[in-house]
């Protein structure tokens, strides 16, 4: 099925870097802050929401 974000936040200290809201088959939001970036991803599943979480010390590039 199709999935689609209808909200998210930062926690304190990281950004938004980039949003995908869908609706589509996966829909994903970035955050980071100095040195980490962290990237969760839904997809409908067994007709459930299923979140990935992935999570990498490469620290946000881009300007927000």
């Amino acid at each position: 099925g199709l999935v689609r974000l209808i909200a998210w936040s930062p926690a304190q200290g990281y950004r938004v870097d980039e949003v995908e809201p869908g609706p589509a088959a996966e829909a994903e939001v970035r955050f980071a802050n100095v040195d980490t970036r962290v990237k969760s991803t839904v997809v409908c599943g067994a007709g459930r929401p299923e979140q990935r979480v992935e999570v990498s010390a490469e620290g946000g590039a881009s300007s927000g």
